[in-house]
Formats: structure tokens, sequence, C-alpha cells
């Protein structure tokens, strides 16, 4: 069994790697000669551009790579007569099959532990590069809300900073009973233990009861104020402005936290389903197709498996990336977008695998 997953293992890892290869500078290059106007004379920043570009390549072409990986060393394992050969040796069609999952399944796996790292803002870095000449790591005229029991907070930074982690000009309103309690007023707070924490701060506190003789407003200056326990300035800036890109851990600190709130985290689900179930479409595939290999030249039309396959690959990865944007989008929800058609691929893959 170990040489089985040395010789087709090897074979398999290296058409990935060359094809994998080969797709990324197509459409890194495409992109590069598209956008090349629009970005700045600096040398730093065209190779910056290029590797998030890179990255962002990757992260799409990562499972039609996988596939193609297949086909290809299916079609070579055919073509010398290997695959008779080892099925003469002793070895099945499920020892085959079990290589290329195996294999696929690993790759995938890095795929996903990359996208709990910076990896996953590829796509975000390579536009502020191309719109903005530099990597935008801010934020402006930031507005949400934030409840504790009863307690009602509404929360304006004037600039947010994700990679100083820092928030400037500073307005809090603490509301209780519909009524304007407590404003705070800082020029800046910083993001350190899971708490944003506030140096210096003006302080402005309502009675309960205001009359003009025993009740008045209280102004004070105070010191090291800690608020918005657990509000990253990833999350701050990815779900408060709408935007998609997620890394797997800021999706789940999100999702903890808006579900804390009562506030919707469909766009946060739909994520996390993007970079953890939509990736092992790949592998789902491999076995479908796997039960349509031929044994050799002569037991089929070698030619025409290689046309089906590919074109049948490049329409369900298309149709499945297209349903993941409208997923994204919020046209679909998660189950119906991602999960459902996984779902079916699945089903058909281990029917299809019984069957034959």
């Amino acid at each position: 069994m170990r040489d089985l997953y040395f010789y087709v293992g090897r074979h398999y890892l290296r058409f990935f790697v060359v094809l994998f290869g080969a797709l990324i500078l197509f459409f890194v290059g495409f992109d590069y000669i598209q956008n090349v106007k629009d970005l700045s004379n600096s040398a730093n920043i065209h190779l910056l551009y290029l590797v998030f570009k890179t990255f962002h390549a990757m992260d799409i072409l990562m499972p039609i790579s996988l596939i193609f990986a297949f086909i290809t060393t299916s079609l070579y394992l055919i073509r010398s007569n290997a695959l008779v050969a080892l099925y003469a040796l002793g070895y099945s069609k499920n020892s085959v099959l079990r290589v290329y999952i195996v294999m696929a399944s690993i790759v995938t796996i890095i795929y996903i532990i990359l996208q709990t790292t910076p990896f996953a803002y590829s796509v975000d870095r390579a536009y502020s590069i191309r719109e903005y000449g530099n990597l935008k790591n801010s934020t402006q005229q930031l507005f949400f809300k934030y409840d504790i029991g009863k307690r009602h907070y509404y929360i304006y930074m004037g600039y947010l900073s994700t990679l100083e982690q820092k928030a400037y000009d500073l307005r809090l309103f603490e509301v209780r009973d519909d009524k304007l309690k407590v404003l705070l007023e800082a020029d800046e707070a910083r993001y350190s233990d899971n708490h944003w924490k506030i140096e210096k701060a003006s302080l402005i506190e309502t009675p309960d009861l205001l009359d003009n003789r025993s009740s008045h407003i209280i102004l004070e200056k105070k010191k090291h104020i800690i608020i918005l326990e657990g509000f990253r300035p990833s999350i701050l800036d990815k779900v408060y402005e709408s935007q998609i890109s997620f890394s797997i851990v800021d999706a789940l600190y999100a999702l903890k936290l808006l579900s804390s709130q009562g506030v919707s985290t469909e766009k946060i689900k739909s994520a996390l389903s993007a970079m953890i179930i939509y990736p092992f479409f790949s592998i789902f595939t491999i076995i479908f197709i796997f039960g349509y290999v031929p044994l050799s030249n002569r037991q089929g039309n070698l030619s025409f498996f290689t046309f089906v396959s590919i074109l049948g690959s490049l329409l369900l990865w298309g149709t499945l990336y297209s349903f993941v944007k409208l997923t994204l989008s919020g046209v679909l929800s998660a189950q119906i977008g991602i999960i459902l058609p996984i779902g079916i691929i699945a089903f058909a893959s281990i029917f299809i695998h019984y069957k034959k």
C-alpha cells in the first residue's frame, strides 16, 4: 500500500503543482495586464500587488486544480498501462481512489488552515493597492450599536485603523429606557487584551429626573476607561462596513459576538460555509469522475472521457463559484447557495461510486 501511495500520489501532486502554477500565472498575468495602468510607478507597489493577486488566484483556483490534476494523472496511468498493472498486482479500485482522496484532502485542509490567516484578506489588499496606491487598513465614520442587557450603546468612530489597532474621534452614547444617560468623548482609543482602552475621556451624565433643585448634569474627566469587550478592529471593519471577506478566526469571533447582540449572522455563516464547506466539492467531483475512468485505451473512448471530464468540471466549478458569490452578497442563504449544492454533489458521487 505504501508503494501505491508513493507512485500514484507522487504523480498526482506533481501534476497538481504544475497545473496549479500554470493557472495562477495565467490568472495573475492577465489581471496584471488589465490593471497595470491603474498602479503607481513604485516597484514595491507592483510587487505587492502581484503577491496579493497570486494569493487571490490560489484561493480561487485550488479546487479546480485538484480536479484537473486527477484527470491528468488518470490519463497518464491509462496511456502508460500503469493502471492495468496496478489492478493486476492486486490493488483494488477503492485503493487507487483512496490515494486521490487522501492527497486532495491534505491539500484542502492546508487551504482551510490558510483561511485562518491574513491570506483570507488577499483580495482586499490587492484592491486597496489598485484603488488607493497603498495597503489601506482604515475605515472612516463608523457608527454601530452595542447592547448589554437593557443598556444600549451607540458608538461613533471618526477614524478606525485596523493596522494600528486604534480608533480616533470616539463618541459613545448610553441609552437607558429610551433616554440618553451618558455621553463619552475621547480623542483616541486602543484595542488591547480583547478590550478597547481609553486613556483620557470627557464624560457627561444626566440624572434620572432633571429638575432645577436637586439634580444636575455631571461633567467630568475620566482616565483608563475600558469598553467594547470582544470588538476586534477587523470585525468592526468587516461587519459594520458590509464587507464579505473574513478569515475563519475573525468570522467565528464575529459570529459569537453578533449572536449575543441579536444581530443577523447570515453573512458570517455564508463566509464560513464558503471557506470550510465549498472547497470539498473537488473531492466529491473526483469520486464522481473516477467512476467513469476507463481501464485502458481499448475499454473506452479516452478523448471523449477527457473532453467531458474537463468541460463538466469547468461548468460545475463555475456554477458553484457563482452560487458562492451570490451567497456572500446576500442573494442566497448559505443553506441554498453552498450547503445544498455540495450535498447534492456528495450524494451523486457516493451513489455513482457504489453503483460502479
